[in-house]
């Protein structure tokens, strides 16, 4: 049975934003709205943050960034030419457990020690609490990191809403809620053993998949009560801001705000935002004068790089770079640290072929360069996007966190990459499987697959951040949402359409009696499970891959119909302006149906089989008054609308409850 849903008026803004959506940074006054952002002392964490600053100052924001003292020169760099305030918070003096002078995490001599910086960050609290109480009443909210938990807490206590920013997708924060939610390893064996979810039985993982907070039937430990305080906390704030996109994760989105709590706006991929001149004001490092050689010898780049935090044996070190030497493939490898040894005159030895780079990059220029065109990465979430708008395939090579997650959905969901796979249970990978798949990436023919599909999805990226920057895309509105209320399953636009006829002149235009509208639902109850790449032959149809919604009006009289279509069958479900209800199930010849991901299936063919029976065939038992308002409700949120034998017009309106 479906859940019964209230629909409920919507409440007032949480914020007000004044200025036009379409008005930039220096065309208008700055608006009332203020926004004090928080960002974990980490460039990985640091950097969608400033990028989200400038989003924000581009719509005419007031902007005030809190950091400590060793993280103030990064920040304001990278914020020239904006009006975006930013404010020290002194960082204890030595804390306990750590080296003294660190106050991020990419200084610190090992991972092992990220728990305690993580802890020494919560001494900030006081100083962070009087600052931002001197502010008001004049913050709007605040916007923290989700390694800052305390700050969601410093929020409730001076009266000002918080909503956390994860720097990670909808799909591994849903696997690892499921997972634990579910207790799904309660019965897996082995690391290697494989197992599914509820929602989504088409995922494959293993414990090998999951952050080692989360691979233990019973998680417990230090690492895991910190990961329990911060879902603590997200339970307790406004909302969430995901630094993603509709069109790359629409299945979990959706279902994260169906399902989850509190709800997730995508404001991404913010890695786009910051302008690219400020890129340019920089001096040219030694790499780029190496690229453009590259380029004038026609000669594609491999780009290397594990991030800041990603730590690999000296061993495999060595193993990665012999690979890259006989894989003949040019590459810019970035290493961490000046003491890494990669063997005696081994940078000599590739300097035809290879750069060794041991210093911090501008990433996102090096991924842009025209030469460049794969990718060997860790696949930090930052890293993925900058890859996908700068339409370069991924070779994944997952070390830590939630990187094993990024990962598949890089290469099994996505389809734009590569993976490089552990051997004898996570250990050191030879150089010959490196050169291979090196090779297979950038010249090989899977290479050239994920290579295509990489480009398709980089265009729907920059078409996805400049609706964010002009104020188009709904996401971005996230200030104007009303406190712990879902946005609206992100939408598009409905357009107004009239019928195509023969004589142009009967046309019916959308608003007036016997005028068509279709409105699709990419997904909601049951439609998790749409995987169309996976369907094989003789597949139980368990799957759900479409649900759609139509109304129409004919002389008055109203009719609403509903269908899940499935492999094999159509599930219809109708009511008319009289509130009868009936269902029907037919078979369905699949491959009548245009069945390509994230895009409308052809309903010609579909209102074509149903109406090979007459109405009196769709009587049925009736569904239940909660069924109903079920329906209703989700037809309020809908995405898209469209059906063959429609033609667009360019007016455009709000889409609203039908019924």
């Amino acid at each position: 049975m479906m859940p019964s849903l209230e629909f409920k008026p919507p409440a007032p803004p949480l914020i007000s934003i004044e200025t036009s959506s379409t008005s930039t940074a220096t065309d208008s006054a700055p608006s009332s709205t203020h926004v004090v952002l928080l960002p974990f002392m980490s460039k990985g964490h640091t950097i969608p943050l400033l990028d989200l600053a400038h989003v924000l100052h581009n719509r005419n924001i007031i902007v005030t960034i809190f950091t400590t003292p060793a993280n103030s020169s990064f920040i304001s760099s990278s914020l020239t030419h904006t009006t975006v305030t930013v404010f020290e918070l002194p960082f204890p003096q030595s804390p306990p457990n750590l080296p003294p002078g660190v106050e991020s995490t990419d200084k610190l001599p090992s991972m092992s020690l990220l728990l305690p910086f993580v802890h020494a960050t919560k001494l900030l609290q006081p100083n962070f609490e009087e600052i931002l109480s001197t502010l008001l009443p004049h913050v709007s909210c605040v916007i923290h990191d989700g390694f800052l938990p305390w700050a969601q807490l410093s929020a409730s206590k001076v009266g000002v809403p918080s909503l956390i920013f994860f720097g990670m997708n909808t799909f591994s924060m849903i696997i690892t809620r499921l997972v634990v939610e579910h207790k799904s390893l309660k019965d897996v064996k082995s690391d290697d053993e494989v197992f599914s979810l509820p929602f989504f039985p088409n995922i494959k993982l293993c414990r090998r998949d999951l952050d080692e907070s989360f691979n233990d039937p019973e998680p417990k430990g230090p690492l895991f009560e910190f990961v329990m305080e911060s879902w603590r906390a997200t339970a307790q704030s406004t909302g969430i801001v995901v630094n993603s996109f509709y069109e790359l994760e629409s299945i979990y989105v959706d279902f994260f705000n169906r399902e989850l709590n509190p709800k997730a706006w995508c404001v991404g991929p913010l890695c786009t935002a910051s302008p690219l001149k400020q890129l340019e004001s920089l001096a040219e490092p030694r790499w780029v004068q190496w690229l453009d050689d590259r380029k004038a010898k026609q000669r594609p780049v491999l780009y290397v790089a594990f991030g800041t935090q990603a730590e690999n044996s000296q061993s495999q070190l060595m193993e990665i770079g012999i690979g890259l030497e006989r894989s003949g493939v040019d590459f810019l490898w970035v290493v961490r640290g000046k003491e890494v040894e990669l063997g005696d005159g081994y940078e000599e030895r590739v300097a035809e072929r290879g750069m060794v780079v041991r210093e911090w990059v501008e990433q996102r220029k090096i991924l842009n360069h025209e030469i460049v065109r794969g990718f060997l990465s860790h696949c930090g979430w930052n890293s993925v996007l900058e890859s996908i708008c700068a339409e370069v395939p991924i070779l994944a090579w997952p070390m830590m966190a939630e990187q094993p997650m990024n990962a598949k959905m890089v290469v099994e969901e996505l389809g734009i990459g590569l993976k490089v796979k552990e051997e004898g249970g996570g250990g050191v990978v030879g150089w010959e499987k490196v050169k291979d798949l090196v090779k297979e990436l950038m010249v090989g023919e899977r290479g050239e697959e994920v290579g295509k599909k990489v480009k398709e999805l980089g265009k729907k990226a920059k078409t996805a951040v400049e609706e964010v920057l002009d104020g188009r895309r709904r996401d971005a509105d996230v200030f104007e949402s009303p406190a712990r209320s879902p946005p609206p399953l992100p939408l598009g636009r409905l357009r107004r359409r009239r019928r195509l006829s023969k004589d142009e002149e009967k046309a019916v235009p959308l608003s007036s009696d016997g005028g068509d509208i279709v409105v699709v639902l990419d997904q909601d109850s049951g439609a998790d499970l749409w995987r169309s790449r996976r369907f094989a032959a003789g597949e139980e149809d368990r799957d759900v891959v479409k649900i759609g919604s139509h109304m129409f009006s004919d002389e008055g009289s109203k009719l609403f119909t509903r269908f899940h279509i499935t492999r094999f069958h159509v599930l219809y479900w109708w009511e008319d302006g009289d509130g009868h209800l009936g269902h029907f199930t037919f078979p369905l010849d699949f491959t009548l149906l245009d069945f390509h991901p994230n895009t409308l299936i052809s309903l010609s063919h579909i209102h074509y089989s149903i109406s090979r029976y007459p109405l009196e065939r769709m009587m049925g038992t009736a569904i239940s008054a909660e069924e109903k308002a079920a329906m209703a409700i989700q037809v309020g949120f809908v995405r898209r609308i469209g059906e063959f034998g429609f033609l667009e017009e360019e007016e455009e309106k709000q889409v609203g409850v039908f019924m």
